[in-house]
């Protein structure tokens, strides 16, 4: 009885009119196995004892009670006694003044008279204790068939009322497989093979394979094997179709017979719009198809195949799908190459990878026909996440277009936004012609590179124009993001939200999917990686309602969540990454996962993945290179080597010259903190100047908090520890507003040694207690090192001017070995590799103008 409390309601509240002394006739209708009979049943076994429970069943075209019905009578005998006194007895059968129901099942097969006895009866007993429940099976009377008007007055009377029942949702079939102790994977999908009908649906739930059980197969073959054989080869062609067939198609493939009528009273079909038909259920198609021979279903497909193609509107999918089923390759791939087609222009790309994968084994294509497929069929799989049968294509379309004297179709392939993931070979792009959008793409990189961003504006405008002309969505939106990056944000977000919007309006879940996550990357690149988080999100729901690979918004919603700080949601993201059978997406899984190991302390486990990502730094997608380093950067300086961070951040901006670029806040703090570490004034100054220079084109949060901590920096350089505690409090604030939370830790952790220096053990203690409160329930095993440090830290003692020279690590490495440690014991201390101990300690000498150990700590003891 799941979902069906509306229904009893309605029957209650019958019952208790009739009680009360208002006779009710109340028509319980559906499909067979809807659960029409349980419903009354239900209703029956909750009624009190004063009730009086008869069943009138059809008794030769007469209504008689169950337990009162002749062995036999003839259809066309004159009945012994009036047929409504029958009726009207069987309706005050019990004692004077207490209530009746009277149980009439499967309405639809009494003779009309019968129906309208029942009617007459009804309206004598109207001021009566008496309930009338009838059951009505819907789609089995031909409409206006004397049965069908006659009920049709029936339900016009006062007295009565319809109870239709609904089929199951996805909920109510989650609902009985639990009250039926099963596992339902696909809730969804058992409703779509089962309609929501109650029988189906639990004899599917309690099969062990998941297959029709042997009860559904009975009760389907029952009905088919029942059919003349013009009907019964109706619904195999039905059954193989997929979908609803025109009666008039129906009629010819059986000969000129007209098969609707015999499906429908052996409810096998149902009406799908004013002339065709369609299977009732997909269960029923499962069984019809499942007994059928090989060749008889290779002789209906090839039925279907010639008869669809004679039909305007039919599908080339549907076609392909025939001509494929009955054996005939060469029409199959011609008619799967337009459903690839119309499936790319719809942005469907999972399903034009399928029909691809058809359309490429015609064998009779010329060979640059070949290649143009080849090229439309990678580009299609790479959307759709097929990365390796992309890279397949893609190879074999590039060999066929330089074959054909056509390399320039090659380099355009490769260079498409659908294979941005994909590893290429090296590309000549000065092959492609002036204004083709991917040479203006690839010459805007290159001014932007040099520093020439007015020009690289004005290539952007051109290729925007460009692919505005040839409607080329994606491009449009490669178009709106580089402008965003060259400094023009306010014309290139504009472009995008213009994309969005049209998408939306289509429901082109690809192109919305894409837009999404490019506006991720923008709020990204001014420093608004809680925003970005939300717009990444949204990208991925799209990606996931569409056929796009769902996988690179995965990777980018679980890096974001990495940086911010949430560590643990971000695992589960990268396992469903990992999940995914390819291996691009392993490696775009290990970008995020190296975030997690390096926040959680774990080097170890993130160098491996370090070297690993090296397949992702080859695909030669800029920002992805970049992103690679800055990993490389950030993981170099916690093991204790700012030196080699900011080589890998330099590397980083090498490769770009974007104003706004999604690592380029993340690299420029990074900068500042590994320069202020080893004293490179250069590299400090640069940083802070370019941070300032983002915060002035308008920038984000997370701009203004790194804006206060490169002053916390350069106070400490300065020996101004007070101030540095103040400006690093102030970013700790402005990193927690922005979701940031390693940034947030790390600040209150700064804040903390900073008023360590300066003496002030009442603001050490608070912020290393708020330090601890953003740390712990994360797992940022780094700051708490970095605050284990603190615990145990001396009290400053009078600054050395000698040491002057010296960087804060290598000053903390020199007096520690000053006090005898060995270099192991100062790495264990400092939380840093004793191999970073010995390479500080090369500095430490040179600037000290020793040599070697003994005279450095005679040095610092004189």
């Amino acid at each position: 009885m799941v979902e069906r409390a509306d229904e009893r309601a309605v029957l209650e509240g019958a019952a208790a009119s009739a009680h009360a002394g208002t006779a009710r006739l109340v028509l319980v209708t559906g499909e067979a196995g809807i659960g029409k009979t349980r419903l009354v049943e239900a209703l029956l076994s909750g009624l009190d004892g004063s009730w009086t429970v008869v069943f009138l069943e059809d008794d030769g075209g007469v209504l008689r009670r169950r337990e009162h019905r002749r062995e036999a009578v003839a259809a066309d005998s004159p009945a012994a006694d009036a047929p409504v006194d029958d009726v009207l007895a069987a309706m005050r059968t019990g004692p004077a003044g207490s209530p009746t129901v009277v149980v009439v099942e499967s309405i639809e097969s009494l003779a009309p008279a019968s129906i309208a006895d029942l009617g007459i009866a009804l309206d004598a007993v109207a001021a009566e204790p008496v309930l009338v429940l009838a059951t009505l099976r819907t789609g089995v009377l031909p409409p206006g068939s004397q049965r069908a008007r006659a009920l049709a007055g029936l339900l016009r009377r006062r007295a009565a009322l319809e109870v239709p029942v609904p089929p199951l949702t996805v909920g109510g079939i989650e609902a009985m497989a639990a009250a039926l102790g099963r596992s339902v994977e696909d809730a969804a999908g058992l409703l779509a093979r089962t309609a929501g009908n109650p029988f189906f649906v639990e004899e599917v739930l309690l099969s062990a394979s998941g297959r029709p059980p042997w009860t559904v197969t009975e009760a389907v073959l029952g009905r088919v094997d029942a059919l003349s054989p013009e009907a019964r080869h109706a619904a195999e062609l039905l059954a193989l179709s997929e979908g609803p067939l025109d009666i008039a198609l129906l009629s010819a493939a059986c000969g000129g017979t007209d098969p609707s009528l015999a499906l429908l009273d052996a409810a096998i079909a149902v009406p799908d719009g004013p002339s065709a038909l369609s299977l009732r259920h997909g269960l029923v198609s499962e069984v019809i198809v499942s007994r059928m021979p090989a060749d008889i279903r290779r002789h209906h497909h090839e039925q279907l195949a010639r008869s669809l193609s004679e039909q305007r509107d039919t599908s080339s999918a549907v076609l392909a799908h025939h001509w494929e089923e009955a054996g005939f390759p060469a029409e199959a791939a011609l008619t799967a190459r337009q459903a690839a087609a119309e499936a790319m222009a719809a942005r469907a790309y999972r399903t034009a990878t399928e029909h691809f994968r058809l359309a490429i084994r015609n064998p009779d294509l010329p060979p640059l026909d070949r290649a143009e497929l080849l090229d439309q069929a990678a580009v299609s799989a790479g959307w759709a996440g097929a990365d390796q049968e992309a890279i397949s294509w893609a190879t074999e379309a590039d060999a066929a277009y330089r074959a054909a004297g056509e390399a320039w179709r090659a380099v355009a392939m490769w260079l498409s936004p659908g294979l941005n993931h994909i590893p290429k070979p090296v590309l000549d792009q000065a092959l492609l012609a002036d204004d083709a959008v991917e040479r203006l793409f690839a010459e805007e990189r290159q001014a932007t590179l040099a520093g020439e961003l007015e020009q690289s504006a004005t290539l952007l405008r051109r290729a925007l124009h460009v692919a505005t002309d040839r409607g080329a969505g994606p491009w449009i939106v490669q178009a709106g993001f580089r402008l965003t990056a060259v400094g023009q944000m306010a014309e290139g977000e504009t472009v995008l939200h213009r994309v969005k919007a049209q998408a939306v309006a289509r429901r082109d879940h690809a192109l919305v999917a894409n837009v999404l996550s490019t506006l991720a990357y923008v709020e990204m690149s001014r420093g608004e990686m809680a925003k970005a988080l939300v717009v990444d999100r949204e990208a991925l729901a799209a990606a996931r309602r569409g056929e796009t690979a769902a996988y690179l918004m995965e990777a980018g919603v679980a890096t974001l969540l990495a940086y911010l700080g949430d560590l643990d949601e971000a695992d589960e993201l990268i396992a469903e990454v990992r999940a995914t059978d390819s291996p691009i997406a392993a490696g775009f899984a290990d970008f995020p996962a190296c975030i997690v190991d390096i926040e959680r302390g774990d080097l170890d486990a993130a160098w491996p993945r370090l070297t690993r990502m090296d397949a992702v730094a080859a695909l030669g997608i800029m920002h992805l290179t970049i992103g690679v380093h800055w990993v490389r950067a950030r993981a170099a300086y916690q093991s204790g080597d700012p030196a080699d961070a900011l080589a890998e951040l330099a590397a980083a901006a090498a490769l770009s010259g974007d104003v706004f670029e999604p690592t380029r806040p993340s690299r420029l703090l990074l900068q500042a903190t590994a320069a202020a570490e080893i004293g490179d004034d250069d590299a400090f100054d640069r940083a802070a100047a370019d941070v300032a220079d983002l915060q002035a084109r308008g920038a984000g949060r997370e701009i203004q908090a790194t804006l206060e901590t490169v002053a916390g920096l350069a106070a400490t350089r300065d020996q101004d520890h007070a101030a540095a505690a103040t400006h690093h409090r102030e970013a700790a604030s402005r990193w927690l507003g922005s979701r940031r939370f390693i940034g947030a830790a790390e600040a209150w952790a700064a804040a903390a040694e900073a008023h360590h220096r300066a003496g002030d053990a009442e603001g050490r203690s608070d912020a290393t207690e708020r330090a601890r409160a953003v740390a712990e329930p994360r797992g940022l095993r780094p700051v708490l090192a970095r605050l284990q440090r603190l615990d145990v830290a001396e009290p400053p003692v009078p600054r050395d001017p000698r040491l002057d020279v010296l960087t804060p690590r290598e000053r903390a490495i020199a007096l520690a070995v000053a006090t005898g440690q060995t270099n192991r014991q100062v790495g264990e201390a400092l939380f840093i590799s004793e191999h970073t101990v010995r390479n500080q300690l090369v500095s430490v000498f040179a600037k000290l103008g020793v040599s070697r150990r003994g005279e450095l700590i005679a040095l610092l003891r004189s």
